[in-house]
């Protein structure tokens, strides 16, 4: 009976030990400095992995391996580290070479030995459509998405004229007073997305926000002063004859909002709300688009090579692939700085960063009042290969600096229809001197990815709205199986301010 529970607890202390999440930091070995973004997969399906988050921190579930495993590390620029699972603890320092290989060393043909930098490009564009298929397929995707809104100015919004109830000139400045200097928003969410081509569907799966309580309040305190006016304004809403009407300048436009559009605001207080996922579907396509595909405008250090100097920094191995590493940086016109890994034989980019370089900013526009300006931007994406040698988005690291200005006058009216000219109800005018900041980063992890039929991506009704939880703090235990991305310091350290 001992030899029965000693053997009995080996084995489940065994099973206990390989069944634990394995964590870490990786490092670069030379300089001891973290590697953020680091490509992390398990040997046993390299279609499932994380990445190291940007202080090089990493946490991979015990759902994505076992024991017999190989956990793979993968990062430009260095040597790939394969470790069995075995040897790995449950808290982990992994080192990484850099490795740098000259290209004349390298086993490849003459012709891309030869070939120039701007070659290369032209290659890229060219063999884009190939290299990154869009096939019929379903994703599983974690996104973290931060932003940190300031106003600029004291007085955003100053009053004309009003003759609405509850709209006089006390309620408008109280208003004015309440809002606040900054707006701070957290929020991770974890949904499948089905991809057919352009077309896609998104299927929720989880979501959490940190939201502050402290906007809370005022959200329901400006609310309340305002009870009458948007009561009023929802009744249009159900009404033939009766409608509100937004104007500046000679742009109007009737405000007539689907349901579907809207944030339930029944549940704020119920510790959830739900947000339309049309809003989540446009906002995937825009960052794949604009992030990590020669379709977007960012990729110009690729699709305009005149406008950028190239250095080819020698050959690198990364996803046991041999890689031109080529660094770019921007001559008259061009905006980007930085990196590519692009390989050897297919042309294909494995992992790409680039940023405004200094002194660059991106759309610059101020016209009829409104005001835009890029002042910074910053990516990281990284693609994986999969068993027929195609490439798929593994990894997307989007950082933008953005600010706003509005300078018009507007107002808004309340109009009851009527056979010649509809009649004016009331109205209320305003001056707007608002000026904003706007830091933006969002990532986005594919957790795994699989064949679908078109029957099932047909069959597939995608649902109007997704719910979000609210939390105070991260909370690491709200996700199954855990994050798939670790979260930075300062968002473990979040608390929502009273």
């Amino acid at each position: 009976m001992k030899i029965l529970l000693t053997v009995f607890f080996i084995t489940f202390q065994s099973v206990f030990v390989f069944s634990q999440s394995i964590q870490g930091v990786v490092y670069d070995e030379e300089s001891k400095e973290t590697l953020p973004f680091t490509s992390i997969t398990v040997s046993s399906s390299k279609t499932v992995g994380t990445v190291s988050n940007k202080e090089g921190r990493f946490k991979i579930h015990e759902n994505l391996f076992v024991d017999s495993d190989t956990i793979i590390f993968s990062y430009g620029g260095y040597a790939t580290e394969k470790i069995p699972v075995k040897k790995l603890g449950k808290e982990n320092k992994i080192f990484l070479h850099p490795s740098i290989i000259d290209l004349e060393t390298v086993e490849i043909s003459a012709n891309a030995k030869s070939l120039t930098p701007k070659d290369i490009m032209k290659r890229i564009e060219n063999n884009f459509e190939e290299n990154y298929p869009k096939t019929l397929n379903k994703q599983t995707i974690f996104s973290h998405n931060y932003s940190i809104t300031k106003f600029l100015d004291d007085d955003p919004l100053s009053l004309k004229k009003t003759n609405f109830e509850g709209l006089d000139r006390a309620t408008i400045e109280r208003v004015v007073d309440m809002m606040p200097k900054q707006f701070v928003d957290y929020n991770d969410m974890k949904f499948n997305y089905f991809q057919d081509d352009d077309e896609s569907k998104i299927q929720p799966i989880q979501g959490l926000s940190l939201e502050e309580s402290s906007m809370e309040k005022i959200g329901e305190q400006i609310t309340d002063e305002l009870d009458v006016f948007i009561k009023d304004i929802e009744k249009s809403l159900t009404e033939e004859d009766v409608y509100y009407k937004f104007k500046t300048g000679i742009i109007s436009s009737k405000l007539d909002m689907e349901a579907e559009d809207t944030v339930d605001t029944q549940a704020i207080d119920s510790g959830f709300y739900r947000i339309p996922v049309k809003y989540i579907n446009s906002s995937v396509k825009e960052i794949n688009k604009e992030y990590a595909s020669v379709e977007g405008d960012n990729w110009e250090f690729v699709t305009k090579p005149g406008k950028y100097k190239y250095e080819m920094e020698g050959a690198n191995m990364l996803q046991d692939e041999v890689v031109y590493k080529i660094s770019f940086t921007p001559k008259s016109g061009g905006l980007f700085q930085g990196t590519m890994y692009v390989s050897v034989d297919s042309y294909a980019i494995l992992q790409l960063d680039f940023e405004y370089a200094e002194g660059k900013r991106g759309t610059n526009i101020h016209l009829f009042g409104i005001g835009y300006t890029e002042n910074f931007k910053k990516g990281r994406v990284m693609f994986e290969k999969d068993e027929s040698n195609k490439y798929y988005l593994k990894y997307i690291y989007k950082e933008e600096d953005l600010e706003f200005s509005v300078e018009r006058n507007f107002s808004i009216m309340k109009k009851k229809k009527r056979f010649m000219m509809d009649k004016k109800l009331n109205e209320i005018k305003m001056t707007a001197n608002i000026k904003m900041s706007s830091l933006t980063i969002q990532e986005a992890l594919i957790l795994n990815r699989s064949s679908i039929t078109q029957s099932e991506f047909d069959s597939f009704s995608e649902p109007r709205k997704m719910k979000i939880i609210k939390k105070v703090s991260n909370d690491a235990n709200f996700w199954e199986n855990g994050t798939a991305l670790v979260p930075t310091k300062e968002l473990e350290e979040y608390k929502r301010q009273d």
